[in-house]
């Protein structure tokens, strides 16, 4: 776990226990053996621990007038360590996806070798291809608001069944989503501590994968 330790970026806000990804650089030589014993053993149970589910959540000044709610965006500080169990959890899942060919050939979004520009270069591939023979193109374009907001938890459990995935791995999706909590903070000030019951949090590595697998 320290390769994957030592990519958290540096400039991570504080997770909700305090701790930034700074200080667990630091103590991962220390942490290692104890921190790996944890997230294999949460891997191979299918169970998230809840601790690692809280969220603390900043909303960040963005245009207008500042007594305005919509003009804030919110920001969600995950815990550091779960960051590190999200990452071995997306590379296996990612490279299952990726062995089995379950991906649309069309997306590049969170793909290792895609991206925007590959996206974009695909596109003009087509037009041009289409033009020169004298056929039409067409775009549909599609922004899904509040995307990781929109996860419904049984629909992509289900679709993960049908893809293949055992038990184990459905069972960790399951309490990876459910029973996660999260508390606002502006300034000192810190809120009541809810139950977040939908949606994938935001800031997470893991979210797109779970966006893209409900929607593709």
């Amino acid at each position: 776990m320290k390769h994957l330790t030592r990519k958290l970026k540096k400039k991570s806000a504080n997770s909700p226990d305090g701790i930034d990804s700074h200080v667990l650089k630091l103590s991962i030589d220390i942490i290692a053996a104890p921190l790996t014993s944890i997230i294999n053993r949460s891997l191979r149970s299918g169970i998230v621990p809840s601790s690692w589910k809280k969220a603390r959540i900043v909303p960040i000044h963005k245009s207008g007038a500042k007594d305005e709610c919509a003009n804030y965006r919110p920001i969600s500080c995950l815990n550091i360590a779960a960051k590190v169990l999200e990452t071995a959890a997306k590379v296996q899942i990612v490279q299952f996806f990726e062995e089995n060919k379950l991906y649309a050939i069309s997306q590049h979004g969170f793909r290792s070798k895609r991206s925007t520009t590959s996206a974009l270069i695909n596109m003009h591939s087509t037009w041009s291809n289409a033009a020169d023979k004298k056929q039409f193109a067409g775009v549909l374009a599609f922004d899904l608001s509040s995307a990781f907001d929109c996860i419904d938890i049984e629909i992509i459990c289900n679709k993960l069944k049908i893809y293949g995935f055992d038990t184990i791995s459905i069972n960790w999706i399951k309490s990876y989503l459910t029973e996660r909590s999260q508390f606002v903070q502006i300034g000192g000030e810190v809120s009541t501590t809810l139950i977040v019951v939908i949606g994938s949090p935001q800031g997470s590595v893991i979210s797109p994968c779970s966006v893209h697998n409900l929607y593709q």
